[in-house]
């Protein structure tokens, strides 16, 4: 029986990458990017909005999976509600503020807000209204599909209903159905050369000919096989897919394939975006330059947001197949976990996490001496992190340190009594860490007492909190066959921090 793929962030956190790469320089021509390539996030340029902010690609794409989430299936209706939310409310954006949302996407919504039709049949249907503005939004569509295990009229019919949303056209539909195919085949685990080789022997029979036609390039022909100056990279659904193809067909890694598609010029968000998704399901989110997902905003929200469609995802994946997933005993992770007495600074691991406060800027205790150790470059690049919340994480580079990476996170105040939950935002602290590390490839973590310093948890208390956490994570990575640590540190600066911990530890044992 097939095994559940990848967890959504290498899709998705791909696909807002590619976004965010190609949003300052949309609408810039070919010739003058070849000139000045895109290689890293940029600021402001064709729209004014900070380094690493994503489109009207990414906004859509997150509605879709959140109307998904609430739903377990895919309502059209709930679809378009959260559209109109992100439309009129800056919902699923990167800064509170929506942009370069298409004249096709607008005609749709406006139709549907006035009740004019169901979602399902408020696209428009004129051959002048096949932009890629359905194309784009298609990534959480395909991870459903796959989950369901559902068959290729299946797939159509509700590849047709969400497309139809606002491109209702067969152009655009089909341009869909082929994205979403080919996504199917990549999260089954076929090789790209494979996943191609299989959309191109479907026959499509639901399609006419003439519209079949506009593909030709890609299901009759070797759409790799094409020069560069015969690939175009506009809004035009048909192009945007032959962009997409050519530069994964063309490329050997996720930076080469979102680099090679942005600097295609034109429509460099989308191109970029969709590319990305596709890059990601491929070679895993690890893979992705880590500059880029350090700067993509909020990339937290984005995580947490995969997670919770991942666990419906599973659920569908699980109830299709009839199995319920294989639990262990806590005992056989334990051995991984290493309680240490010394100063988490000069541990030689992966990644160290700071216990920092919420404006990132630096403290006492470790907050300080983690500041002190990995120099002034950590200082000037938490500056642009603005800040972090209780429970939350923000990763940076090691600098200085002896890592390579600096993950901070920011406990709770016990001593403040209008802060509530905060065993549950110790234990966010832990978790988000733990797994803001699996999308940085980091196999070896250490810990600091967090909380238990100046913030005043309970020895006992946050010792118990760490461990269970640390615990219940590598186990649910396990049993998802998503990732494996090889060592977590646990580090007390003193004694009594250190036989809290041992004791607990060993009475698990």
């Amino acid at each position: 029986m097939r095994k559940l793929s990848r967890n959504s962030k290498d899709g998705i956190i791909g696909f807002a990458i590619g976004d965010a790469l190609g949003v300052p320089v949309e609408f810039i021509n070919r010739k003058e990017l070849l000139k000045s390539p895109v290689t890293q996030m940029l600021e402001y340029g064709s729209h004014k909005v900070p380094k690493g902010c994503w489109s009207d690609d990414t906004s859509m794409t997150l509605a879709t999976m959140e109307s998904i989430i609430n739903n377990k299936i895919i309502n059209t209706n709930d679809i378009a509600d959260k559209f109109l939310n992100w439309f009129r409310n800056a919902e699923y954006t990167a800064t509170g503020e929506v942009f370069d949302i298409g004249r096709t996407t607008i005609q749709g919504l406006a139709k549907y807000e006035l009740k004019l039709n169901k979602a399902s049949e408020c696209g428009e249907n004129d051959e002048y209204s096949n932009g890629n503005g359905s194309l784009m939004r298609m990534l959480p569509i395909a991870y459903y599909c796959f989950s369901k295990d559902l068959k290729e009229d299946e797939i159509l019919k509700i590849v047709n209903d969400v497309s139809s949303i606002t491109h209702k056209h067969e152009v655009s539909v089909l341009g869909c159905y082929i994205y979403v195919l080919f996504a199917i085949e990549l999260l089954k685990g076929k090789s790209l050369k494979e996943a191609y080789e299989t959309i191109r022997k479907l026959s499509y029979t639901k399609f006419s000919s003439n519209i079949k036609d506009k593909y030709k390039r890609i299901l009759n022909k070797d759409i790799s096989k094409y020069k560069l100056d015969e690939i175009k990279s506009t809004g035009y659904v048909v192009d945007t897919l032959e962009a997409v193809i050519w530069v994964l067909l063309n490329t050997k890694n996720y930076n080469q394939a979102v680099i090679g598609a942005v600097n295609l010029g034109d429509d460099t968000d989308t191109v970029g975006a969709c590319v990305g998704g596709l890059a990601g399901i491929l070679y895993g989110i690890e893979e992705i330059n880590i500059d880029w997902k350090i700067d993509l905003i909020k990339y937290n929200y984005i995580k947490e947001l995969c997670e919770k469609f991942d666990n419906i995802m599973q659920r569908l994946f699980y109830e299709h197949n009839n199995i319920l997933p294989d639990y262990f005993d806590r005992k056989k992770v334990i051995g991984k976990i290493k309680i240490l007495k010394g100063d988490i600074t000069d541990c030689k691991v992966d990644c160290v996490v700071n216990a920092a406060n919420e404006s990132l800027l630096g403290g006492g205790g470790v907050d300080g001496a983690i500041h002190l150790k990995a120099g002034n470059e950590l200082l000037e690049k938490c500056k642009e992190l603005n800040g972090c919340k209780s429970g939350e994480s923000k990763i940076t580079k090691g600098y200085k340190m002896n890592s390579k990476y600096i993950i901070h996170t920011v406990a709770p105040k016990w001593y403040d009594n209008s802060v509530k939950n905060k065993e549950k935002i110790l234990e966010n602290c832990y978790k988000n860490s733990l797994e803001l590390a699996t999308d940085f490839n980091i196999k070896t973590i250490a810990f600091p007492c967090i909380g238990m310093g100046v913030y005043a948890c309970p020895l006992e208390i946050g010792c118990k909190v760490a461990i269970d956490t640390v615990l219940e994570i590598m186990q649910k990575l396990k049993i998802d066959e998503q990732y494996e640590f090889d060592e977590i540190v646990l580090v007390c600066y003193g004694d009594d921090e250190f036989n809290v911990y041992k004791k607990y530890i060993d009475s698990l044992t």
